[in-house]
């Protein structure tokens, strides 16, 4: 059975956010990375359709969401608080939550604020949940300055994500004729909100480790193998900091950071597998038999 794809909208403290939602069953919904927007799903959904009610919505500053304040007024939590709020509106419970990216630090930082009431499980996705180089994290960015990050935004923002997209995009550059490259170029950047996406870098951009040690429902991690933006060992502290057992590996050989563009199918298929999981480590007993 095909599903519609059906575009809505709810208002949110900070936001209109615009979403989609298709298919029937348990409820998932997908969480997106930074300059993205909810289309990029709609594969993923169309393959899930048939066991889960999906959504996707764009995150405040992206794509079709208007913004009902200013950026000025957004913190750390701006992110969280917009799923938290999308969650309440559409009354969903026993949610799967999929985090791309900066998706996932929304995802941690919704724990961290509002733990997992209405969460069944998490899967955090190509994430990175500390940017800084750190003695005690060598996963970090080498060198990261977000001041001088920032900076660059608020100077040029246009030619700071014109070169952004081109390297992670180099075979777009390479191939496309230069006009029609300028012009993909400049319809992606169209549908970013400058004002908050620097602001989301400004007071976003901290050590969301703590957050993990809260998790309290099942857990997954999907990466890049070889690691692409982030490196797979970042698999490793997730499984040894996650208190709640299954936690559940999902790598996926020779993508890019972004694997549902790649390889929407293996999305599908980690989707599909952790849910199994759940349900499998809901019929066990006290000591895991």
């Amino acid at each position: 059975m095909q599903y519609d794809i059906n575009n809505c909208y709810i208002d949110t403290s900070s936001s209109v956010t615009a979403y989609f939602e298709c298919g029937s069953g348990k409820p998932v919904v997908f969480i997106q990375g930074n300059t993205a927007r909810k289309e990029e799903w709609i594969s993923v959904c169309r393959g899930l359709q048939e066991e889960f009610h999906c959504f996707a919505y764009d995150m405040i500053g992206h794509g079709k969401t208007k913004m009902t304040v200013s950026a000025a007024q957004l913190d750390k939590y701006c992110m969280a608080d917009q799923l938290h709020e999308f969650l309440e509106a559409l009354h969903l419970t026993d949610v799967i939550l999929v985090g791309h990216s900066l998706g996932a630090e929304a995802l941690l930082g919704y724990v961290d604020k509002y733990g997992t009431q209405y969460c069944r499980g998490l899967l955090p996705y190509e994430s990175n949940p500390c940017k800084f180089d750190k003695e005690d994290w060598p996963y970090g960015v080498k060198g990261l300055d977000i001041n001088n990050k920032v900076a660059l935004m608020k100077a040029d923002f246009r030619g700071y994500y014109t070169n952004f997209y081109g390297a992670v995009f180099p075979e777009k550059k390479a191939t496309l004729p230069q006009e029609e490259y300028e012009a993909e170029v400049k319809a992606w950047l169209d549908r970013i909100d400058p004002d908050v996406n620097i602001r989301i870098f400004e007071t976003g951009f901290v050590d969301w480790r703590p957050a993990i040690d809260k998790i309290d429902v099942p857990c997954g991690y999907i990466y890049s193998v070889p690691g692409s933006v982030n490196v797979p060992e970042i698999a490793d502290y997730f499984e040894e900091h996650v208190p709640v057992k299954p936690f559940v590996r999902f790598p996926v050989k020779g993508t890019s950071h972004c694997i549902h563009l790649d390889d929407p199918d293996a999305i599908i298929q980690a989707v599909k597998s952790f849910d199994q999981a759940i349900q499998t480590s809901g019929n066990m007993t006290e000591d895991g038999t």
